[in-house]
């Protein structure tokens, strides 16, 4: 598994899969994650994802883009080399966040290149080669409901390769 984006590295604990790769620009980030969740099989990479990913060799099958999107100029480029990287069959999970104007927090999306409406980025995701993806909403509470719904907090969507 790819986690594209992946901080500090907790994710890989709470994913606890088999040959996990996380991949961040920060250098600060990977020496963090490697130190407090590195081992033989759940390694770091520290790479520029607004390049896209690194070319052969590290194919998986499912890659995880969650709350990355927003915050790459060319996610485009990024969501074409998940594609082309990703083995076959393969699985896309990501999520952007969705602003919500009555509530938006322009200091706390400080760092977002774009928002993204389900519209932009299922074109975004379709247009790179993968299924439509499904979409679903995960809500204030914390619950994620199948589909788009109203007062989403983000959206998640699932492609296939």
């Amino acid at each position: 598994m790819w986690d594209i984006g992946c901080g500090c590295g907790y994710g890989s604990e709470v994913l606890d899969c088999v040959h996990y790769l996380g991949l961040d620009n920060s250098g600060e980030a990977i020496s963090f994650a490697a130190r407090h969740y590195g081992d033989m099989d759940t390694l770091f990479l520290e790479t520029d994802v607004e390049r896209g990913l690194p070319e052969g060799g590290l194919s998986r099958k499912v890659a995880i883009a969650f709350e990355i999107i927003e915050h790459v100029e060319n996610s485009k480029a990024l969501l074409a080399s998940i594609f082309r990287e990703l083995a076959t069959p393969g699985l896309l999970l990501c999520s952007v966040p969705q602003p919500r104007p009555h509530r938006y927090n322009a200091d706390r999306h400080k760092f977002h290149v774009r928002d993204w409406t389900p519209q932009q980025i299922t074109e975004a995701v379709r247009t790179a080669g993968f299924t439509t993806p499904e979409l679903y909403s995960q809500m204030d509470s914390g619950e994620i409901v199948k589909g788009l719904q109203p007062e989403v907090h983000t959206l998640l969507l699932k492609a296939f390769r």
